[in-house]
């Protein structure tokens, strides 16, 4: 396409009412871009056509479009920055929590401890978990003082022996919940009791159960 022709797409896309934008351009004189800035421009300054405002428009709308551009580039800057703004908050919140309930109630929920080094236990300072088991399928919660904390095991005997002697005064009733309970408070005392050995084995201390502290302090 020559100059001449270029000039008449012009003047029959103002006649047509179609606006001066470099899109339009391009498709109706299948021109480059930087042959229809150059032409635009000449015409312009000759002033031999009269569609000089519509380019000019054009090339004020190349230049919002660069301006929305750099603003969508911010805004993602933006968005990234208040991402990681609230990733470290979480992290912030998650460390206090941890403390303030491991302090208060003795319980480490394990929230950033991910690389806590655990304290190794001598093989001959572990807990045997066959053994720990047998001692809560045959004693009961008694089995618990083999690996659990003294206190929970203390506590929960009592209460397990406050039950026995106390459904035995229950005439009929008492007899038949110890026969279908007792059982069950056996199986149940041999797992829990080889669970506090596993957890003795990783912390090298008697600790609680769920949650426990893998803190190397003894």
């Amino acid at each position: 396409m020559s100059r001449e022709e270029f000039e008449k797409v012009v003047k029959a896309m103002q006649s047509e009412g179609v606006a001066l934008s470099m899109p339009n351009l391009m498709v109706r004189t299948e021109l480059p871009r930087a042959v229809i800035e150059e032409w635009l421009a000449e015409l312009e300054r000759g002033g031999t056509a009269p569609g000089t405002e519509g380019a000019s428009r054009a090339r004020r709308g190349d230049a919002r479009d660069t301006t929305r551009t750099a603003v969508g580039e911010a805004l993602d800057e933006l968005e990234k920055l208040k991402s990681r703004a609230d990733g470290l908050r979480k992290e912030i919140v998650d460390k206090a929590t941890e403390k303030v309930v491991k302090e208060t109630l003795g319980v480490d929920l394990g929230l950033g401890g991910a690389g806590r080094k655990r304290k190794k236990v001598s093989p001959r300072s572990q807990k045997d978990l066959r053994i720990a088991g047998l001692l809560g399928l045959l004693g009961g919660p008694f089995g618990f003082f083999y690996a659990a904390p003294m206190l929970t095991a203390g506590l929960v005997s009592a209460l397990y022996l406050v039950a026995l002697v106390g459904l035995n005064f229950v005439p009929l009733l008492g007899t038949a919940i110890l026969m279908y309970a007792v059982p069950i408070v056996h199986l149940a005392s041999a797992v829990v009791s080889a669970a506090y050995a596993w957890r003795y084995n990783r912390s090298g201390k008697r600790g609680a159960l769920i949650p426990a502290s893998d803190d190397a302090e003894s």
